[in-house]
């Protein structure tokens, strides 16, 4: 029975799966339907190899890499694939970006700084109106003749403040305030 003699610098199927950071079935995979070729010994040519499953593989398609595969173990893709790659990514990045635009403008997002502002304007306002309420019903509380009617007093500016801070006035006619709105700049 004749051996089959190995080719210097080809490999096995297991090995050239290992280096190329993919499984031994990916590779088996890649022989059966001829993106890749294997000589009569069932060698690999890694660098032949290489080629042609960049050629002959669809980039569109994600593969699965080996758990144990080291970052960079696989050559990086060349020549159109490469192209292709990179192209898809840019056409990924910029429908993202046009995403994002798009909801800035119809008022889905906002930036965290402009909320984080409003919600400290929000809160120093609350506290000031709180103080002006302190300070108005001190006379009425005093003027009351009981316990129960001095609550009451209490009760009813705590209320009118309340309401006041939830509206988002300033003023005690009841207009809203003005929001302020942040031009973006580009």
């Amino acid at each position: 029975m004749p051996t089959k003699q190995k080719k210097p610098g080809t490999v096995a199927a297991r090995e050239y799966a290992r280096r190329r950071g993919v499984s031994h079935t990916a590779v088996q995979i890649a022989l059966r339907e001829g993106r890749i070729t294997a000589d009569a010994a069932g060698r690999i040519d890694p660098d032949q190899a290489d080629k042609d499953w960049e050629q002959n593989t669809d980039p569109s398609k994600p593969r699965a890499t080996t758990a144990g595969a080291r970052e960079g173990s696989a050559p990086p893709p060349k020549g159109p694939a490469a192209f292709a790659l990179s192209r898809a990514r840019r056409e990924e990045i910029r429908a993202d970006r046009e995403a994002l635009d798009l909801a800035i403008r119809r008022g889905q997002l906002v930036a965290v700084a402009d909320v984080a502002r409003e919600v400290e304007d929000r809160v120093m306002r609350a506290r000031t109106k709180a103080y002006a309420a302190v300070d108005s019903f001190g006379p009425a509380i005093i003027a009351a003749s009981n316990m129960e009617a001095a609550r009451a007093v209490a009760l009813a500016v705590l209320e009118e403040f309340l309401a006041t801070v939830s509206r988002g006035t300033d003023d005690d006619d009841g207009k809203p305030e003005r929001k302020k709105t942040a031009k973006r700049s580009k």
